[in-house]
């Protein structure tokens, strides 16, 4: 039978194993929260391009400055 002190160790070394797993996963889960949150933003709207442009079925010059 292992005596105290080697029992302590073998469990410190599990807890110690078993704190950085749960630490890993948890920087993997809020890698996929950050990830998920960042695809779902709406893409940011772009002024007009200098150009000719459709405008309510009208084609209208635009130029650099709107």
């Amino acid at each position: 039978m292992p005596s105290k002190s080697e029992q302590r160790q073998d469990f410190n070394t599990t807890f110690i194993i078993a704190i950085i797993v749960a630490a890993i996963l948890a920087f993997c889960v809020l890698g996929l929260v950050y990830g998920c949150m960042k695809a779902n933003h709406a893409p940011q709207a772009k002024p007009p391009t200098a150009g000719l442009h459709l405008v309510n079925g009208q084609a209208e010059w635009v130029t650099q400055n709107g």
